[in-house]
């Protein structure tokens, strides 16, 4: 019989116990031992392990390897490496179906060696932030073969704005699922892109500059090194429209604008559509209000749709008209040489009551400047919206009291182009029983101006 025993050196002062089962043939016997052993008959049946002192190994006596060995003939063994501070298993463990608890990949900067000896090896890239499996010959991401690859591509699924004019730098967002830090976007001629930021695995920024010509532009999602891709959408690089088109495109869409508005009020039009101001609007809307000035004149007259060309408004070369489509009223205005300003002015029925505040954001190469009155009882809450092309050093400038309807924006010279003019809009629009509109809601009505509209 052939006995395993621990012992504990007469030259350490250490308190050591161990106990190991062992079995031989046909009976099992279990020895512990805390003292010493000084003789043995067989000496060449015992194998003696001792604690060394200098460490927390158990180490034996004679060979200088740190290993267990078991069996027969000893060649089963668990070892520590000394060199990877890490355990060795000579043979499969058999976990009997347990859970491997608080467990990792081991972690590497490169790629290790794939052939048959090492197939079915796996490993986390600590660069590409991956996990592999060997299958012989080439290393594959985890759960990412042919078979499963739809569940795991890049996915499109909205491009905002669907439309960009002529030579503008704009930032488009891309709405889609399954991104990560290796999935590209692929941007067909045409644009030029400067920049792209993958904020999390649903959302993605691209900045880009149009050219100078209308083309159709496709965006392609795909993961880096793999030679399949997601899906393709595309969005429009358009030239500018004419007044004329515009007039057109707010009489089509005014309806389904209107929607966006929550509650949307009847505004009453007491002067008519070609007046030069709103007396009352219904429901002490208004005391006198929505005078429309810029720097060159003050109260301009309603157009009632007709397009008005005259450089003492608007400035030199300067085209505008206002119309009034299912209760929204609009202005769109070419600026032309000598135009700074453009304000409105007049006296609200809030008299003081609600509360008053601004907004400013950018959508589809469009600056959005918003005032907003509401809270005051049964009075509509009253909303303006200024709409600029992106570019212009401006300011924008808003009374704080709920009895004055002051809206302003400066600047307006350095939206100019080389024709010495450049768009500019002004929507007006309320809500019944002074209900505030939301920075999403007033986003989302800009966006279906942009691109229903203006573009």
């Amino acid at each position: 019989m052939k006995y395993l025993i621990f012992t504990q050196s007469a030259q350490k002062n250490i308190n050591f116990f161990l106990f190991l089962f062992f079995s031989i043939l046909a009976s099992a016997f279990l020895i512990l031992s805390v003292s010493a052993f000084s003789e043995l008959q067989d000496s060449d049946d015992i194998i003696v392990i001792e604690q060394d002192g200098n460490s927390n190994f158990l180490i034996p006596i004679e060979g200088g390897s740190s290993s267990l060995f078991f069996g027969d003939n000893l060649q089963h063994f668990l070892q520590f490496d000394d060199a990877k501070n890490s355990f060795v298993f000579s043979d499969d463990v058999d976990f009997g179906g347990n859970e491997i608890i608080n467990f990792r990949l081991e972690n590497l900067a490169v790629a290790p060696s794939c052939n048959a000896e090492n197939n079915g090896k796996a490993y986390h890239n600590t660069d590409t932030k991956y996990s592999y499996v060997c299958d012989g010959s080439s290393w594959n991401i985890l759960d990412n073969d042919m078979d499963t690859a739809a569940v795991i591509l890049p996915y499109i699924y909205l491009l905002q704005p669907t439309q960009l004019p002529i030579d503008t730098t704009e930032t488009i967002t891309i709405t889609g699922d399954n991104f990560n830090p290796l999935t590209q976007f692929e941007f067909s001629s045409g644009v030029t892109v400067q920049n792209i930021v993958i904020e999390n695995a649903t959302t993605a920024y691209a900045v880009i500059t149009t050219g100078s010509s209308p083309i159709a532009v496709t965006v392609t999602a795909l993961n880096e090194n793999q030679s399949w891709t997601g899906n393709t959408l595309t969005f429009n690089v358009i030239e500018s429209l004419s007044i004329d088109a515009i007039a057109d495109n707010f009489a089509d869409n005014a309806a389904t604008l209107g929607q966006w508005v929550p509650n949307l009020y009847a505004i009453r039009y007491d002067t008519g559509y070609d007046g030069d101001r709103i007396i009352d609007g219904g429901n002490d809307m208004y005391d006198d209000g929505n005078f429309i000035n810029t720097n060159l004149q003050n109260n301009i007259s309603y157009t009632a749709g007709a397009l008005i060309s005259d450089d003492n408004i608007f400035g030199v070369n300067g085209r505008y008209f206002t119309s009034v489509q299912n209760n929204i009223f609009f202005l769109s205005a070419n600026i032309g040489t000598n135009i700074t300003d453009f304000f409105i002015t007049g006296n609200l029925g809030a008299d003081g009551r609600g509360l008053t505040d601004t907004l400013q954001f950018n959508y589809g190469g469009y600056s959005a400047y918003v005032k907003r009155v509401y809270g005051a009882g049964s009075d509509p809450s009253v909303n303006h919206i200024f709409l600029v092309k992106e570019g212009g050093t401006l300011v924008h400038t808003a009374d704080t009291n709920t009895d004055n309807d002051t809206d302003r924006i400066s600047g307006l010279e350095t939206l100019l182009n080389e024709n010495d003019e450049a768009p500019f809009y002004y929507m007006l629009f309320a809500a019944e029983q002074g209900e505030f509109i939301t920075d999403d809601t007033m986003k989302n009505i800009v966006t279906y101006t942009v691109e229903n509209i203006l573009q």
